[in-house]
């Protein structure tokens, strides 16, 4: 009996003589005090007593098995293939009316301007129903993008008002989000509508206080963007959570405590998630914004330096880097549909017609949905304690870097450098931590 190779621990906190550990397969997070701690890193787990060793067996953090590996081989094929929940990613239309200077989809949106039909729309709630139908799911879940969805927003209210029903009918748990740049307004009736049918929550993107938000994520008449957003924010928050993603370069992470100190100020900082994402390579061509990407170490530090100030100014943090696993591409349930109807398996292929696995009109899907779901990148990384988070990195970004989404692209470094520090910062006011600190025993949080 070991420690498992997929633990972390961070000593000392919650205060000194007591050490957190979170194991990475099992997402099990444990407190346990210096005299237990030392007894597994001297490899004298014998002199732990029994009501100690049970439960970190269970929680994953021992571990009796003699391949570890296979246990995480078995996880990572048993959730690609699952059929517990089932989800889909639709691209009402590709048009935009924002022209930010980093826009991922830089590479189709010249080309590709098409706006959802309600024909396709449809189409894709036939697609849906049969797949539901043939995989009997517990929970569906939705997301709506674009180009900006509410440029084009009836196939929203179409589909989910379809999917509802069927939910009621089928008895399983439906619900959708919304990722918007903020710019378009929703009416009281609108929301009230969404809401009904099973919105849980908007994502909007801030880059920075207003002038430097403006200068990277503008109107495409070059008109500012930030005060629309700011006014929408507060409108949608009326009704459901609201994410604020926060992309981070070296252009904009020393002005990140401007925007959050702003959003304080606004009475806005419990109201809302902050979610700090590292920008990175906006497409296969070279772009010129590209230079102000941030290494994996240089944007983890960054994210150190902001999670107190966000933490003491009352932002919640979304748990980016902690409750992540292998990339949705491997995943037989989870898809991407863009306004024609064509399919696919990653967002950010979308619209690059050699990654598209079928069409909702289609019965079957093509020779590449096999390829895409068998990719294994991570037998690569067995060894390695964030392979469970990282199932060995995204293929869209090995993409971008190498032009080849094969190709391992190893963020062991943002890795190493955020999860501990996010979770942490998520279990600061924990209620079962202060517990076992005043139990003096170890606790699962």
């Amino acid at each position: 009996m070991r420690i498992s190779k997929y633990v972390l621990i961070k000593k000392d906190w919650p205060k000194e003589g007591f050490n957190l550990l979170f194991s990475t397969l099992t997402k099990s997070v444990v407190l346990l005090e210096d005299k237990f701690l030392n007894s597994i890193e001297n490899n004298k787990i014998e002199d732990l007593p029994d009501e100690v060793i049970k439960p970190l067996l269970n929680e994953g953090i021992l571990t009796d098995s003699s391949n570890e590996s296979q246990n995480l081989r078995y996880l990572f094929q048993k959730a690609k293939f699952s059929t517990k929940s089932f989800g889909a990613m639709i691209l009402t239309t590709f048009d935009c009316n924002f022209k930010c200077e980093y826009c991922v989809e830089n590479d189709v949106k010249d080309i590709r301007n098409e706006n959802m039909t309600e024909e396709v729309s449809k189409n894709i709630i036939w697609w849906l129903e049969r797949n539901i139908e043939e995989r009997h799911p517990n929970d569906v879940e939705l997301v709506y993008y674009g180009g900006e969805p509410l440029l084009n927003k009836t196939p929203i209210f179409t589909i989910s008002k379809e999917l509802f029903k069927t939910a009621s009918e089928k008895a399983f748990n439906f619900s959708f989000g919304i990722i918007t740049n903020g710019s378009v307004s929703l009416s009281s009736e609108e929301m009230k509508e969404l809401k009904n049918y099973g919105l849980k929550y908007f994502q909007v993107t801030l880059d920075g206080p207003e002038f430097i938000h403006n200068l990277r994520r503008p109107y495409k008449s070059g008109k500012d963007s930030f005060k629309d957003i700011i006014i929408n924010l507060r409108k949608f928050l009326e009704f459901v959570p609201v994410f604020v993603r926060v992309n981070i370069d070296r252009a904009n992470a020393n002005s990140i405590s401007e925007l959050l100190n702003f959003l304080h100020k606004e009475n806005l900082a419990s109201r809302i998630f902050l979610d700090f994402a590292p920008r990175i390579k906006s497409g296969l061509a070279p772009h010129f914004c590209d230079a102000n990407i941030m290494p994996d170490k240089t944007f983890s530090d960054t994210v150190k330096q902001l999670l107190p100030i966000a933490r003491d100014l009352g932002f919640s943090v979304a748990r980016r880097f902690v409750e992540i696993g292998p990339c949705l591409l491997t995943s037989e349930s989870q898809f991407v549909v863009d306004p024609i109807g064509d399919i696919y398996k990653c967002s950010g292929f979308v619209g690059r017609k050699e990654f598209c696995v079928g069409n909702v009109k289609d019965e079957h899907f093509s020779g590449k949905f096999i390829e895409f779901i068998t990719m294994d990148r991570w037998e690569q990384c067995l060894d390695c304690p964030y392979v469970p988070l990282c199932g060995g990195g995204c293929a869209y970004e090995s993409l971008v870097t190498f032009g080849d989404y094969n190709k391992k692209l190893c963020k062991k470094a943002l890795f190493a450098g955020t999860t501990m520090e996010v979770l942490t910062n998520s279990l600061h006011n924990n209620v079962n931590i202060q517990k076992a600190l005043e139990e003096k025993v170890w606790k699962k949080s």
